[in-house]
C-alpha cells in the first residue's frame, strides 16, 4: 500500500511539474528557426499547454503552429513561415507576419472575446483565415487570394487588400481593396473610410456609409442604408432592397438591365451623381490568367516575361482601383522595371495582338 501511495504521489508530482513547465511563458532570446530550442528562453519549443508566446526576434520556419492561449509579435520581432502559419491564440501582431496560408482559430481553447489585433503587417501569399475571432486591423493586411473572417467582426482603420474578402460585420475607417468579391453581413463605412471592389460587392444586411465606396457591381440585401455625406459609385449592376436615408450621393455609371431596385424610398438627402460621374474600372471577369510566363511573382524589382509572341508588345500595369500606373513597350523575353512602384497587388495587361492576356501580380 505504501508503495502504491508513493508511486501515486510521485506521479502527481510529475504531472504537476509537467503542467507547470508547459504553463510557463515562452519568449524568444535570439533570431533563428522557430523549431530550434536554443532560441527560446525555456530551452524548448512552445507546444500544447503553453500559456503565452512572445516573439521579440526574427523567426523563420516551414510550418509553424502556436498552441498557447496568447500570442504576440513585438515590434522588434517578425515571423516568416514558408508554408503554413496556424495560431490558436488571441493575438497581437505588432511586428511583421508572413506565411503562405495564415490561420487564426479559436476552436482549440474557446477563448472569450478573442481578437487578432494588427498594428504592423500580415502578408499571406495564399489565404488568411480568422475563425471565431475578431479582426482588428490598424496596420496592413495583404492577402493574395482569400481573406475570410467567418464568425467575428472586422474592424479596420488600416489597409486590407485581398482578391476575395468574405467578412461578417465590418466597420471601416481605413482602406479596403478587393479584386473579385467583397462580401459582408453588415457594413459601417465611416468617415474617411474607402472601399474599392473591382468585381462584386455583396452586403447582406444594413449599411452605414459616410465614406467612399467604388465597385463594379453592388448588391444591398438589407432594410436600411444610411449616410452622412458618403458616396457610392457603381460601374455596372446595382441590386438593392434597402431604403436610403441621411445624406449620400449615389452614382450608377451604366444604364444596365441588371439594375434592380426594390427600395421603398430614397430620402430627400440622397442625390444622384452630384459628385461627378464614376470612373470606369477594370472588371475582374476580364482576368483569365493565360500561359504567358511572368516571374518572379511576388516581385520586388523587375518582372521577366516569356512566350510573348509579338515584338514591341505594350504592357500596362493597373492598381486595384483600375488606374494605369505603368505603360511600356517590351520586346520578347523582356523585362519590366517595377521597383519604384508602391508595394501591393496589381493587374497586368499584356496587349499582345496575337494573344492579349491579363494577370495578377504582387509587389513586395
Amino acid at each position: 500500500m505504501l508503495t502504491l501511495v508513493k508511486k501515486s504521489g510521485l506521479f502527481g508530482v510529475f504531472i504537476g511539474l509537467s503542467f507547470a513547465h508547459h504553463a510557463q511563458d515562452f519568449e524568444t532570446i535570439t533570431d533563428g528557426a522557430w523549431h530550434n530550442p536554443l532560441v527560446w528562453n525555456l530551452g524548448t519549443v512552445p507546444g500544447l499547454g503553453s500559456s503565452s508566446v512572445l516573439v521579440k526576434h526574427n523567426m523563420v520556419g516551414d510550418t509553424i503552429s502556436v498552441f498557447s492561449t496568447s500570442f504576440e509579435i513585438d515590434p522588434t520581432g517578425s515571423v516568416h513561415a514558408n508554408n503554413l502559419f496556424t495560431c490558436f491564440a488571441s493575438s497581437r501582431i505588432l511586428g511583421d507576419l508572413e506565411g503562405s496560408t495564415v490561420t487564426f482559430d479559436n476552436s482549440l481553447h474557446g477563448l472569450d472575446n478573442p481578437e487578432v489585433f494588427v498594428a504592423s503587417d500580415i502578408s499571406a501569399t495564399s489565404d488568411l483565415v480568422v475563425s471565431g475571432m475578431d479582426l482588428n486591423n490598424e496596420g496592413n493586411v495583404d492577402c493574395f487570394d482569400n481573406l475570410v473572417v467567418d464568425m467575428g467582426e472586422t474592424i479596420n482603420s488600416g489597409s486590407i487588400t485581398s482578391n476575395t474578402c468574405v467578412l461578417q460585420n465590418t466597420s471601416n475607417t481605413g482602406l479596403i481593396e478587393a479584386g473579385a468579391v467583397l462580401s459582408t453581413n453588415g457594413l459601417q463605412n465611416l468617415s474617411n473610410g474607402v472601399i474599392t471592389v473591382i468585381g462584386n460587392m455583396l452586403i447582406d444586411g444594413d449599411i452605414q456609409n459616410d465614406g467612399d465606396i467604388s465597385t463594379e457591381n453592388l448588391t444591398i440585401g438589407g432594410i436600411t442604408a444610411q449616410g452622412n455625406g458618403g458616396k457610392i459609385c457603381i460601374a455596372e449592376c446595382f441590386a438593392n432592397t434597402a431604403s436610403f436615408s441621411g445624406t449620400m450621393d449615389i452614382c450608377d455609371a451604366s444604364e444596365s438591365s441588371c439594375d434592380i431596385n426594390f427600395a421603398f424610398q430614397f430620402g430627400d438627402g440622397i442625390s444622384f451623381c452630384e459628385g461627378g460621374p464614376c470612373a470606369t474600372s477594370v472588371s475582374i471577369s476580364e482576368v483569365d490568367f493565360e500561359e504567358v510566363s511572368i516571374y518572379p511573382n511576388p516581385c520586388s524589382d523587375a518582372l521577366h516575361f516569356k512566350n510573348i509572341t509579338a515584338p514591341n508588345t505594350k504592357i500596362q500595369l493597373l492598381d486595384t482601383s483600375g488606374r494605369v500606373v505603368l505603360s511600356e513597350q517590351l520586346t520578347p523575353e523582356g523585362q519590366l522595371q517595377v521597383g519604384h512602384l508602391a508595394r501591393g497587388h496589381y493587374f497586368l495587361h499584356i496587349l499582345d495582338k496575337n494573344r492579349p492576356t491579363n494577370h495578377k501580380i504582387r509587389l513586395q
